[in-house]
């Protein structure tokens, strides 16, 4: 069976580049039904951030699912700074929907998440500790640097495949350790699948790392306690950004996902839930994006 995939490159920060590729390998058919739960040495995969009242899940999912590839493809073990791109994606879809911006706490869309991420890569936790709050956007770790230096502003170091700023220029009056180094992990590439569905997913899945998705919350998901949530009940609340780091299959209820939510470690089964799969329950399956190599573009 051969995968159709689609490649989201943003090779300016207002200019997508989609391109369709061909996987010449079938990785469908290799597929174990046994349980899958993604490298659980990467500390991306350990941290779970609580949003609060902030509907900050875009950008705690999609840093999520960035840096759980980096552990997993790059060697690169990091916590990333969900507050970093919550600051500062600011970033808007091709005409005509262009009101649909990322803003912060009050939210934003996959596809451009994905998308800028995608561009700009990531910083550390460490640098820009989550705070759950709208903030400014600084390209040095903390939250008092005075610049007005914006992200577009960024030299790209092709050699290292990293971001830099000239940091002479900054000054900070904040708590961050002046030893604490601001860096972009920028090594990947958004992406996403022609084909949707429990498939396509699994193949994504095994063969890169996270996936960033999302599903409609209804009441009785927002009181999970554990077990397999099979049926939505009550109102719906909402959109939320998840990312889906595993699956696996119970003899009673059948296929399952491992989701990894923005609830913090003490919501649901240690901050996750296991969802139905195959029936697009809540639309967790109708959407999704993963990262990979930016190398491996050339193996399509």
């Amino acid at each position: 069976m051969m995968l159709i995939a689609l490649i989201i490159c943003c090779l300016l920060a207002q200019n997508i580049v989609i391109a369709s590729i061909l996987e010449k390998k079938s990785y469908i058919n290799t597929l174990k039904a046994a349980e899958m739960n993604l490298h659980g040495a990467c500390s991306s995969l350990r941290n779970f951030e609580d949003q609060g009242s902030c509907g900050a899940s875009w950008a705690i999912s999609s840093t999520g699912a960035y840096a759980d590839t980096l552990c997993i493809k790059k060697g690169i073990n990091i916590v990333p700074s969900a507050q970093w791109q919550l600051n500062c994606d600011k970033s808007c879809p091709p005409h005509p929907f262009q009101t649909i911006c990322n803003d912060g706490c009050k939210g934003a869309t996959l596809y451009m998440a994905a998308t800028w991420i995608g561009e700009y890569g990531i910083v550390s936790k460490e640098c820009v500790p989550f705070q759950a709050r709208d903030g400014k956007c600084y390209l040095q770790c903390g939250n008092g640097v005075q610049s007005d230096i914006l992200v577009q502003d960024m030299r790209h170091d092709v050699e290292n495949n990293q971001y830099k700023i000239d940091n002479t220029s900054l000054h900070s009056n904040n708590s961050i350790p002046s030893n604490i180094e601001f860096k972009l992990y920028s090594h990947l590439c958004a992406a996403s699948t022609k084909e949707k569905g429990i498939q396509a997913m699994k193949w994504a899945l095994q063969k890169y790392g996270s996936l960033l998705s999302g599903m409609d919350v209804y009441h009785n998901f927002l009181n999970y306690k554990g077990g397999i949530y099979t049926q939505q009940q009550g109102l719906n609340l909402g959109f939320q950004a998840v990312r889906i780091v595993g699956w696996g299959t119970d003899s009673v209820e059948g296929d399952y996902w491992i989701v990894h939510n923005s609830f913090g470690s003490n919501w649901g089964e240690n901050g996750r839930s296991r969802v139905a799969a195959g029936n697009n329950l809540c639309g967790l399956e109708q959407e999704f994006y993963f990262f990979i190599p930016c190398e491996d573009l050339d193996i399509y």
